[in-house]
Order: structure tokens, then sequence, then C-alpha cells
């Protein structure tokens, strides 16, 4: 073959796919791989690559062996390992995601059927590295993405399929229960898009931001772009990206952004990092009324003393809640004003654990309920509030 290979063919056992593509560009598929979709989990295929340009097709390449989904026998143990996301589609069903374990990289999924109050483990695929964001569209789909892994659940949370995504990825939202992004946030990363649920993914193209944090609505998705003062923003479920500034002093660091469902305003929190000689400062706030075009500092609205606001989240069109740790902050009328409530004084943010930029600890279902993650001297750790935020309950059994 030579350098105007027009098509490459992969083929595992009987299923094949057929992709151009373009030798001279580094990568023997145009995004770096092709997927070969619905494959048996834990059945071994042998898989071939054939090439062909205008004159016709080259011999196949030599045979590899590959293991679609091995399954694991038993739950990742919980013990020494902890939370990093949590999504909660209703009010009782909660998915979160983390690491199992003191050591190593086991990708731990556990799920709650109680509002937070429990949380059981799941098996997860052979060789799930650590999850480190996961977003639920209903009670039944979720996904759950870390490394270049993207985990899928269609029974809500109780078996899970494991798919190759892209590059260190630790952010995911969905515009419909199909249409997904994900995306990294080191020199490596990369934004991911899938219109089948998940189980096969394409890189954005033009322009791809590294997120550390990102939420979707049926209309746009918005996120964060790393170590920049910039937003990213599309319009089309995260195919495209455009970057919008924001004013930014060089002491405010968003990490965690959350739109209001069927409006066209989105809300960023994050840390004034002048609080760390100032502990009276409120937390650094950005608001949108334009799905992400502008964007204005409203920082001011958030309580004193709230400086190290890490996590938003907004269960409806005009109720928000922010957290940091044991600190508290809602808004009823769509984040222009917002009230000190009760923080969660248990979960330790996973960020103190080792540095997980964004991660998406909070998650509320409704006005009055919300759930927390993080970890503690044992392992994943958890609370909930029932009462909006009027105070927090430890989850009694987690594992």
């Amino acid at each position: 073959m030579n350098d105007e290979t027009l098509s490459y063919t992969a083929t595992c056992g009987s299923t094949s796919v057929t992709v151009n593509g373009d030798i001279q560009s580094g990568f023997p598929f145009p995004e770096g791989w092709a997927t070969v979709a619905g494959l048996a989990n834990g059945t071994t295929y042998s898989c071939t690559v054939l090439a062909a340009n205008a004159a016709g097709s080259g011999p196949g390449s030599t045979a590899v062996s590959g293991l679609p989904n091995a399954i694991s026998s038993s739950p990742t143990p919980s013990a020494g390992g902890f939370f990093v996301a949590v999504s909660c589609p209703t009010t009782s069903e909660c998915v979160a995601v983390g690491q199992g374990v003191s050591s190593g990289t086991l990708g731990l999924v556990e799920v709650s059927s109680d509002g937070g109050q429990t949380f059981t483990d799941e098996p997860v695929p052979m060789g799930t590295p650590q999850l480190k964001a996961v977003t639920c569209f209903d009670a039944m789909h979720c996904i759950a993405v870390g490394g270049s892994t993207a985990l899928v659940t269609t029974n809500g949370g109780s078996t899970w399929n494991t798919e190759f995504a892209g590059w260190n990825l630790t952010a995911v939202g969905c515009v419909n229960g199909t249409s997904c992004t994900a995306s990294g946030y080191t020199p490596i990363g990369t934004t991911v898009v899938t219109s089948d649920g998940g189980l096969t993914w394409q890189q954005s193209t033009g322009n791809q931001p590294p997120l550390i944090n990102l939420t979707c609505t049926s209309a746009t998705c918005v996120g964060i772009v790393a170590q920049e003062p910039y937003a990213a923003v599309s319009g089309n479920a995260g195919a495209t990206w455009q970057r919008v500034g924001f004013m930014d002093d060089g002491f405010k660091e968003p990490l965690s952004v959350a739109c209001l469902a069927s409006t066209t305003s989105c809300i960023m929190v994050g840390q004034d990092t002048k609080g760390i000689s100032d502990p009276t400062l409120p937390a650094a706030a950005f608001i949108t009324s334009d799905d992400g075009q502008s964007w204005a500092d409203v920082s001011s609205a958030l309580p004193s003393g709230s400086w190290s606001m890490m996590r938003v989240s907004c269960p409806t069109s005009n109720t928000c809640y922010a957290v940091g740790n044991q600190v508290g902050a809602t808004s009823v009328d769509g984040g222009a004003v917002w009230a000190s409530v009760t923080g969660p004084s248990g979960p330790l943010p996973p960020d103190g654990k080792e540095t997980i930029a964004g991660s998406q600890t909070l998650s509320c279902a409704s006005t009055s309920t919300c759930v927390v993650v993080g970890y503690d001297s044992l392992g994943p750790a958890a609370a909930y509030t029932i009462n909006s935020a009027t105070s927090w309950s430890q989850a009694t059994s987690i594992g």
C-alpha cells in the first residue's frame, strides 16, 4: 500500500467496520481508532485489518486476539478507595463512581436505590480504570468515563459494557439518551462524541478544548476550559466547540458548571484563591443567560465565607445548590440571589486525596434532595439531604 490509502477495514470474527484513512496523518484511522460494535462480552475474537486504495486491497494484517468486555466475577472492593462523581436521575436512584481499594487503579461503581442512604458495589468489566465522571440521562441509562474508557449501562447500573472512547477522560454530559460528549483536561486529553448511547465514539472536529467539567441540556453543552479564563460552548452535542471568555481577575477559578433545565441559563462556581488569606470572601461565580455566549461575574451574590465552593447542581429551572467543604448555598431564582445553607460535613472531596479538578461530587434530583460523595478514613463516603440542605445525613452503608 502507498500513502494514498483510501480505507481500512477492521474485522473481528464475522463483524467488520470500514473507515476512511490517510496513512500520512500518523494514525491508522482518521480518528485514531475504529470500533467494531456488536461483539459478545467475554468472547475472544481474532481481529485483522485490511487496507485498500484505488488499486485494490492489500493483504490482511497479522491476526490479533481481542476480548471485549471481560466480565468481572465480583464487584471492585471499595475499602480504602474513594468516590469521584455521582449522578442521581431521580430522588431515589443514584450512581457513584471512583476508585476501589487503596492501591492500583481499579474502577469502582456503586448504586443507591434509596436516595444516597446506602450504596451497593456493582461488578465492572475487568481492566476498568479509575472512573472520574458519570452522567445518568434517566434511571436506566448512564455513562461513566475514566482514562480511555466509557462504561455504559442500560439497566440502572446492574451491568456495564466498556468501550474505548478517547484519552484521559474526566467529564461527560448528554443532551439526550443517545447523544453525549466526553472530555479530558490533560495536554493529551481529547474531546469525543457518541450518537448511539456510548457504544461508539468519535473525536470532536476542529478546536477541542481540554475541559475539567461539563454539562449538557437538550439544546447546548457547556464546559470549563482547563487553566484558562474561558467557557466552552457546543450547540451540537459536543461535535464542535467555541471558546467564550469571561471576566477573570486572575484569582477566580471556576471548577463546576450546571445549566438550568428548559432555560438558556448556566452557572459556574469555583474558588477565589484570595480566600486563602481572607476567608470571608465569597466563592467565584459566573452566570450566562444566553446558552454560554456571554458571562457575568456574580461572585458577590454568593455568601460571605464561601470562597472554596467547589460544586454546583441545578435540579429545576430556577433552583440550584452549590457546596464546598462544609459550606453550602442555594438559589431559588436561577442564580441571581444565593442564601447560605448547611454544607455536608462528612465526605471529603476527592481533590483532597489526589488532584481531580472539576469532579462531579454533587447531584441534586429535586428542590429538596441532594447527594454528595467523596471519601473518609475507611474509603468511599456519601451524605444526603431531603430537606433542602437544612441538614445532611451520612450514608449508613457503602459497598
